[in-house]
């Protein structure tokens, strides 16, 4: 990763249902990944504190403050690298990759 400040960019969301669980399933709309997201309901608050105004180290304290979600600093750098690889955050990777598709 190679923000430390995660900002999801546009992308398409809906709510899916599997295995019995609701998801907010995240796909990149330029088609840049194939790759999708599937973000349990219950951290979908998570998905709004990634607006760039905090930095990694900074979502597992917002998320519990504001949602009450206690989430180890270890699982958020992983939601955020998932973010990542699959190109949905308005960063560096994802500005590479568009260059490169281009």
């Amino acid at each position: 990763m190679t923000d430390d400040r995660p900002k999801l960019r546009a992308v398409e969301s809906q709510w899916v249902e599997h295995q019995g669980r609701m998801y907010v399933s995240l796909r990149d709309p330029l088609g840049l990944s194939q790759q999708a997201v599937l973000v349990p309901q219950v951290l979908a608050p998570l998905l709004t504190l990634c607006d760039g105004t905090r930095d990694v180290g900074m979502l597992p304290a917002a998320l519990a403050l504001t949602a009450g979600i206690q989430l180890p600093p270890s699982r958020v750098r992983e939601f955020v690298e998932a973010m990542d690889a699959a190109l949905l955050l308005d960063n560096g990777s994802f500005r590479r990759a568009s260059a490169a598709a281009l």
